[in-house]
């Protein structure tokens, strides 16, 4: 009887070990949320009931666990702990969304691309000399010219180039949404730099500006 006995105990250990192991591994489980703006987000789903909303659990740098809420209208879809893509978006034009699950994927893609590879080296420096300018010569006002150049780089007036190097898929050039959805991003990142490098040009100038009337002055 005992080897019997002892049999039992190891095999029932072994299945408890697994259970436990089974339940670990799924309370760890992380699940990832594609945004229409082309992000990524790692959190837990709990709820997808709600007509326009989730409710997820986000797991924060300290190990602390947050509930957060996030709307359906910025998601395109979700992978359930590295399981297929089940797809939130649909397509309805009296919410203004016009697009096509498909021909949003592809406008998705393009974000993301532009956000890997533009990078709006001309634009930072355009905006650094406004800001620099500004800084020397404006004053007060020093901050209207880099933003004034911001709002400039931002809009429609410059075309952006879409180089092969940065296209994830060279197909997706003759699709008119991918192109859309790079140019978005990319004069976001115009915009972004722009900001940036305007307020280091306008910094630097106003320092300049300080020191040449000082040295003038003596």
């Amino acid at each position: 009887m005992f080897p019997i006995s002892m049999k039992l105990i190891v095999k029932s250990t072994f299945v408890f070990i697994f259970i436990f192991l089974l339940i670990s591994k799924k309370s760890k489980a992380q699940d990832e949320v594609l945004f229409i703006s082309g992000d990524y987000s790692t959190v837990k789903v709990l709820d997808t009931m709600d007509y326009k909303k989730i409710i997820v659990n986000r797991t924060k740098k300290n190990g602390n666990i947050k509930k957060q809420t996030l709307f359906k209208e910025d998601i395109y879809s979700i992978r359930y702990d590295g399981s297929k893509e089940v797809v939130i978006y649909k397509q309805d034009t009296l919410e203004g969304e016009y697009f096509t699950p498909q021909e949003m994927r592809i406008y998705i893609q393009g974000e993301q691309d532009a956000a890997k590879g533009f990078k709006p080296v001309g634009c930072a420096i355009g905006a650094g000399v406004a800001g620099l300018t500004g800084g020397l010569f404006l004053g007060f006002f020093s901050p209207l010219l880099p933003a004034a150049y911001t709002v400039v780089a931002g809009s429609r007036l410059f075309w952006i180039k879409i180089k092969r190097k940065n296209v994830s898929n060279e197909a997706y050039l003759e699709e008119e949404v991918y192109k859309l959805g790079y140019e978005k991003e990319a004069r976001n990142k115009r915009i972004q730099q722009s900001l940036i490098w305007g307020g280091v040009g306008v910094v630097l100038g106003a320092v300049g500006s300080y020191n040449i009337n000082y040295f003038l002055d003596k």
